[in-house]
């Protein structure tokens, strides 16, 4: 008995794959073929013996429509009788199947059009959809691979069903050795996977694919995991799962805040430092050198409010003391540029840094805040806020530490 409801499930779970399917197919297949009959008005339907026939009954059958009209469906038995070899026929037909809940037949007629034009992207993106409504996900990826080397059209198609496809663990043995050839889709796919995935679907996919190839070969798809949980609110299984991407050497500098010292430490976001670069400013990591340390080199233009550094951190309840290095060119600005520590995902304000005052040699500057209970993760964030005046200001940060009182 649990067999068959495993079973009824998974079927189920293909017939929703197949039924995202259709709509993109419809899309795709409507690109592709249409515009290049757009002239063609496909209700008015020549005399039968017209070659044209063909032509726009396959058209017809291109479209996302409910059902084939008899026109096209006569043309497609007159192709087929005076040309046994074409493919167009068995497109066309297949299509009817489909529309006419017969997808067996659909299979099988689209199958026939496949065989003799292989190279005809819209019947391998339909084949595609009814393998997958089956449970037959190899073949269905075989054919969306295909699919995607023909047209780039296909691709932007195909690639967000392929990530919504993670979902079913019947796809994901097939989805993970598609990932281990390291495919041209492979970075669109893990881009599409990121605000849909997951993290359980993600990580069993993972598992599969790291059978498949060493750990360091699925890096893009260890990230999507982490990006997964993060998006969830799992943020100390988040930070767990991206410490194991971060290259042994640089473990080291894993604290409560990750690379204080500013060196450029090779991790990826978000429990590393990310920086901005727009019109409200910029930031960048500074090399050690001329007499002074590595450091964070921040220029605020001071016109609008900008984000220009932040970092995700995993603090447990307690109290803290954030320090750091500072020194600017500008001894007093109109605005502020403050460090704040807030919350996540929408919490409150724990402390904020607020900085208005600086000299040329580095001051060191501290900020006590308390983690609530709740409180299971943080953003700290550097911000700048203009204020009367619109003053620019270069300001370096150095040796920030983060410790727990």
């Amino acid at each position: 008995m649990a067999r068959r409801r495993t079973k009824k499930r998974e079927t189920r779970s293909a017939a929703a794959t197949a039924a995202a399917i259709a709509v993109t197919v419809g899309a795709a297949a409507l690109m592709a073929l249409v515009a290049r009959n757009a002239a063609i008005d496909a209700g008015r339907l020549p005399a039968p013996a017209e070659k044209l026939n063909m032509r726009l009954a396959l058209a017809a059958a291109a479209r996302p429509v409910p059902a084939l009209p008899d026109g096209p469906l006569a043309a497609a038995r007159g192709g087929a009788a005076a040309e046994p070899l074409a493919w167009e026929p068995f497109f066309v037909a297949g299509r009817a199947a489909e529309q006419a809940g017969r997808y067996q037949d659909a299979m099988r007629l689209m199958e026939e059009a496949r065989r003799r034009r292989p190279s005809y992207s819209p019947a391998r993106l339909l084949l595609m959809g009814y393998y997958a409504r089956f449970a037959r996900y190899d073949e269905a990826l075989a054919e969306a691979d295909a699919a995607m080397r023909l047209s780039s059209q296909a691709r932007i198609a195909i690639v967000p069903v392929l990530a919504d496809m993670i979902r079913y663990p019947g796809a994901r043995p097939g989805l993970a050795a598609a990932l281990a050839e390291d495919p041209v889709w492979r970075e669109a796919f893990v881009a599409a996977a990121r605000d849909k995935a997951r993290p359980e679907d993600v990580a069993a996919l993972l598992a599969e694919l790291r059978r498949r190839r060493p750990a360091h070969g699925a890096g893009l798809e260890a990230a999507l995991l982490v990006q997964t949980l993060v998006r969830s609110g799992r943020f100390a299984e988040g930070r767990a799962e991206w410490l194991k991407l971060v290259p042994p050497a640089e473990r080291a500098r894993a604290g409560l805040v990750f690379d204080g010292d500013f060196v450029g430490a090779r991790a990826p976001a978000p429990f590393n430092w990310s920086f901005a670069s727009g019109e409200g400013g910029r930031a960048e990591i500074a090399r050690a050198g001329g007499g002074e340390p590595a450091h964070l080199s921040v220029s605020y233009f001071g016109a609008q409010a900008a984000m220009l550094a932040e970092q995700t951190l995993v603090l447990t309840p307690g109290r803290y003391l954030l320090s750091v290095g500072v020194k600017g060119d500008r001894q007093q600005l109109s605005g502020e540029i403050s460090w704040r520590v807030r919350c996540l995902p929408a919490g409150p304000e724990l402390g904020a840094l607020r900085l208005q005052q600086f000299r040329p040699a580095y001051v060191g500057e501290r900020l006590a805040f308390a983690v609530p209970a709740g409180c299971s993760a943080q953003k700290l964030v550097l911000a700048g806020a203009p204020g009367d005046l619109a003053q620019p200001v270069n300001v370096d940060f150095a040796q920030m530490r983060l410790v727990r009182q």
